[in-house]
């Protein structure tokens, strides 16, 4: 069901403390401009935000909150940049109030707004600490510590501070004038798309940290959940140096490896071999084609095959052998790198020559 504002009811809640709020605004403001503004928008959220006015409709102690928090809202906006003046350009004319600055009054505006609702009300108004623990949030023992740390920190006495903030107080007719200029910025148009406009930005505001923790636990959550396989049911498992991961899947056949063997090549036909690069470089150490120390870096779209130092110093035989393997498993390979020590030790796409073999021998495969 919409909200109905309760025009009358609203009224009636303001007028009825219009001298405290505006003395409250002050203290937080520092000028009766911004004392318009923060009291223009309690009264736009008593008429058109449902939780505040429910809030400001238990009593006192109620609506003080709603002021309270509005106040705190307009630390965490960002200032406008004041417009420079030309030069010998006269100052605009200042709202004139019924009260003059004093020293005292000054050293209560330069103290954190943390402090300056709870002297008010504890102090200035005579609320009891419980009363004002209800206006700000938090326990009655908070309010105490906020009123002696404020008045230590303002270097004032109780009874001076409030001398001070009793002396503030709107014109006669100022809170009925509010309301009217409230009314007044009613009538505008888009003036309530405006203001749950307003309400969905200081939502956002609130949410903002609860929203990039939330992230933030996302975050930690799924990177546990790879870490220890909660998705999957498998741990992720770091690649070693000389791993390969391949996203292709490779067919089990007959594998052809060229071996030497007393100078002399020698065809081996394996078969039933996993024909994965891995495997392959295995199976030709293991039959003489390739030097021990001989490793696979790479397999996505070229074969990269590093030696050891060792390895490095196989004659031209040897390498023929293992570039005459990889040509006949992988008939279209496009690249082959042969590295010993980041040093390429064939020419770039260099497959080698066609190899005639002594003989021919079929072996099964074998891990």
């Amino acid at each position: 069901m919409a909200f109905t504002p309760d025009l009358d009811k609203a009224r009636e809640a303001y007028l009825a403390y219009g001298p405290e709020l505006f003395a409250l605004c002050y203290l937080h403001a520092g000028g009766p401009k911004g004392t318009g503004a923060l009291l223009n928008t309690l009264l736009c959220d008593l008429v058109y935000s449902p939780r505040r006015w429910a809030l400001a409709s238990r009593g006192r102690e109620g609506l003080f909150r709603c002021m309270h928090s509005i106040c705190l809202d307009r630390y965490y906006t960002r200032p406008k940049r004041q417009k420079k003046r030309k030069k010998g350009e006269p100052e605009p004319p200042r709202a004139p109030l019924p009260f003059v600055m004093t020293d005292s009054l000054r050293a209560l505006l330069a103290l954190p707004p943390k402090y300056k609702t709870p002297l008010y009300l504890r102090v200035c108004l005579g609320w009891s600490a419980a009363e004002t623990a209800a206006a700000i949030g938090g326990p009655a023992g908070r309010v105490e510590y906020l009123v002696k740390r404020g008045l230590k920190k303002a270097k004032l006495t109780p009874e001076r501070a409030k001398q001070a903030m009793a002396a503030v107080a709107p014109l006669p007719d100022g809170p009925e004038e509010q309301w009217n200029l409230f009314l007044i910025d009613r009538e505008d148009k888009g003036f309530e798309g405006q203001q749950r406009l307003r309400r969905f930005k200081r939502g956002m505001d609130h949410a903002i940290p609860y929203i990039a923790l939330g992230v933030v636990l996302f975050c930690v959550l799924a990177y546990q959940g790879v870490e220890h396989g909660w998705f999957s049911g498998q741990s992720y498992a770091p690649s070693l140096p000389g791993e390969v991961s391949s996203a292709v899947d490779y067919a089990t056949a007959t594998a052809t490896v060229f071996g030497i063997d007393n100078g002399e090549f020698i065809q081996y036909n394996v078969t039933n071999c996993p024909l994965d690069p891995e495997t392959l470089v295995r199976q030709m150490v293991a039959l003489g084609g390739a030097p021990e120390g001989t490793t696979l870096l790479d397999s996505y779209g070229q074969l990269t095959i590093e030696l050891s130092k060792e390895a490095a110093q196989a004659d031209e035989q040897m390498l023929s052998a293992m570039l005459a393997t990889f040509a006949a498993t992988y008939p279209d390979l496009e690249e082959l790198h042969v590295l010993s020590d980041g040093q390429e030790l064939v020419p770039e796409n260099w497959l080698g020559s066609a190899i005639t073999p002594a003989r021919t021998v079929t072996t099964p495969y074998h891990e």
